[in-house]
């Protein structure tokens, strides 16, 4: 090791051009070298000590800068001095500087940075733009934030935010994740300002090309909760264009809203017009309560199986190994038609793809399937046993395959093209104990639409049961079933091969004569009926106002459909309970059609309820809130919602 000495020391120019000396060579890009004392340089770098001292180099690659920067960097070495610093060589020498940890020459760096920086007094985007994408420079490839402080607080310093972003986010396009993370630190409180420009932007970019990926992050990681409260119209009308995107982003559309309202803590106006009216906007549910929930969704086919793979390593809309597998079958699938392919194949080697998702299944810690799916294909041919437990204890489902039909000997996939309900005998673990006649189970019925994908949903009501043959326990339900289609196949060798038809992935049931084209008409069709929750959501939040702290509608069995609650104020359970005892007391008057809306006086405020088509809809309020304009909100929201949902239910 080098002795010790005290750097910076100015050890003589003069030794710049002295060969004896230079024993040391470093090279640059486009084929550059410079030439030095390894001595003066250890004394200077403890990387380079090692590497002459330790390691014995002779030759040291400092091939990403160029051959300026590194002469500058070895006179700062020899002359302890750093005076030719220039926001032209800034960059490269700063980099070099950290990179070999030459200490004083990095703080001598951070000083220039700091003297440019307050050198700037007039607000001008040129200047504020070096200090930025310099300091962002540094982030992103020295992984530190020192000289990032210094450029915000100066933008900050203009109160030129807006300013700034109008201009940098012309070409959002061009910035790395990084930059964008550095874009929302700038905006802070003022997230308003970057919604503002998005605004205007994504207009046109929906109707053109979808939503941009790098919008798709700025608004994911941004907290539009401080837009909403500091500018609700502007918050409204970035929804607006959002729910003119393509179904397949209707999920991350309704979570985004839905995350950035629950955040909303702002004391909204106590007072409401008396005009008090509900902006028009298409209305058609989420999901009915008990529709078995892997029915359907959908995913981009036309990803590479890389990024499918990769999307199932993280994406939350798969929590478990039958979603991913049936992901990849119906993907697989639809590339088969693209190709035009008379036969389903798989392109990725079956033995691949096993410890793909064998990995997969414990990366993300699901549980192994049941046993009884051992004897299924699926994937292009493959066997699903290596996916299976050999032990209860080793798989938290339950294979149940139904009794019977209950309306008629449809089986299959044709159960799904009419009104069929089937009965399955169940015992649910959390049933302690049973004294009831008949067996323990559930019923599930199939909702076939012309005008939207097949339902089936779990039958609740007490009615569907006949007494003394099967009854239905609370703990069963639909949220936590999953649903598939056996099948069998003809081989090539006539042998019957039993297969699975997974529903969940556009819900799309394959047959020999189908071709691209009607794998393509048919998703489109299935637009129509993936149902959007974005636009009751608005409907029934634009009620919470004037006293209105809590809009929900409920299903049949009394839980929540969709649901607008200010942060601020929470219905209790006691209120939601004492509404559902009403419905099934009042039930024959509501549901006939002779009383409309009760509203009720609780001990912590009011409530308005009253039936909209199958459904309950529920306000409440603050005690202060004058009973005739609670009145006329419902009956406003009421009749918004009706038309949507009586389609609905008529389908």
């Amino acid at each position: 090791m080098a002795p010790k000495v005290t750097v910076p020391m100015d050890f003589g120019r003069h030794l710049l051009r002295s060969p004896t000396h230079s024993n040391l060579t470093l090279k640059t890009k486009a084929g550059g070298e410079v030439s030095a004392s390894s001595v003066i340089l250890s004394y200077n770098s403890p990387v380079i000590d090692h590497m002459t001292t330790t390691l014995h180099m002779t030759t040291v690659d400092m091939l990403e800068f160029s051959e300026a920067a590194v002469r500058l960097f070895v006179d700062s070495a020899y002359s302890g001095t750093a005076d030719e610093i220039t926001r032209e060589n800034f960059r490269d020498f700063n980099k070099i500087s950290s990179v070999f940890k030459v200490g004083w020459l990095v703080e001598k760096c951070s000083n220039y940075f700091s003297e440019l920086s307050e050198s700037v007094k007039v607000a001008n985007y040129s200047d504020l733009l070096y200090l930025f994408e310099e300091a962002a420079y540094v982030y992103e490839n020295l992984k530190t934030k020192d000289l990032l402080k210094i450029s915000l607080d100066k933008i900050k310093s203009f109160s030129w935010k807006r300013q700034f972003f109008e201009e940098y986010l012309i070409n959002a396009a061009r910035l790395s994740y990084r930059k964008l993370d550095l874009v929302i630190e700038l905006a802070g409180n003022d997230v308003e300002f970057v919604v503002q420009i998005l605004t205007k932007q994504l207009s046109d970019l929906v109707l053109k090309q979808g939503l941009p990926v790098y919008f798709e992050y700025l608004l994911e990681h941004s907290d539009l909760s401080l837009c909403r409260q500091s500018n609700k119209i502007l918050f409204d009308e970035l929804f607006d264009i959002l729910d003119g995107l393509p179904d397949d982003k209707m999920r991350w559309t309704y979570g985004l809203l839905k995350k950035n309202s629950k955040n909303d803590t702002r004391n909204r106006d106590e007072t409401t017009p008396p005009n008090f009216t509900i902006s028009a906007a298409p209305l058609l549910l989420s999901v009915e309560g008990g529709v078995i929930p892997n029915l359907y969704r959908s995913f981009n086919m036309d990803m590479s199986f890389e990024e499918v793979y990769q999307w199932l390593l993280i994406s939350d809309e798969v929590d478990s190994i039958i979603l991913a597998v049936e992901a990849i079958s119906t993907w697989n699938w639809y590339q088969c038609f693209k190709k035009s392919s008379p036969t389903v194949k798989f392109d990725v080697d079956l033995e691949v793809l096993q410890g793909m998702l064998e990995g997969l299944r414990s990366i993300r810690g699901w549980c192994k399937l049941p046993n009884s799916f051992s004897s299924y294909q699926c994937l292009g041919g493959g066997s699903l046993s290596y996916l299976c437990s050999t032990s209860i204890e080793d798989t938290t489902y339950h294979y149940l395959t139904p009794e019977l039909s209950l309306t008629s000997e449809t089986n299959g996939l044709d159960a799904l093209k009419s009104s069929t309900k089937f009965m399955f005998r169940f015992k649910h673990p959390a049933v302690a104990s049973c004294n009831l006649s008949g067996h323990c189970g559930f019923i599930l019925e199939t909702v076939p639409s012309d005008l939207a994908l097949w339902k089936i949903r779990l039958c609740t009501e007490t009615e569907a049961y006949a007494p003394g043959r099967i009854h239905f326990h609370n703990e069963i339900r639909a949220e936590n079933m999953h649903v598939f289609v056996r099948g069998v196949q003809v081989g090539l060798t006539t042998s019957i091969i039993p297969v699975i038809y997974p529903l969940t992935w556009l819900g799309f049931l394959l047959e020999e004569e189908d071709t691209l084209e009607k794998f393509i008409s048919w998703t489109r069709s299935c637009d129509m009926s993936i149902l959007k929750p974005l636009a009751l959501q608005k409907a029934l939040d634009q009620a919470n106002s004037g006293g209105v702290y809590a809009s929900m509608l409920l299903n049949q069995s009394g839980s929540p459909i969709a649901q607008a609650v200010l942060d601020n104020e929470r219905p209790t359970a006691s209120i939601a309970a004492h509404i559902w005892k009403l419905n099934i007391t009042s039930g024959d008057s509501i549901r006939g059609g002779n009383l409309e809306t009760v509203i009720i006086e609780c001990d912590q405020g009011k409530v308005a309820v009253g039936a909209v088509a199958q459904y309950i809809l529920c306000l409440y309020a603050k005690h202060n809130a004058e009973t005739g304009l609670l009145t006329t909100k419902f009956s406003t929201l009421r009749d918004h919602i009706l038309p949507p949902l009586s389609s609905i239910t008529e389908s």
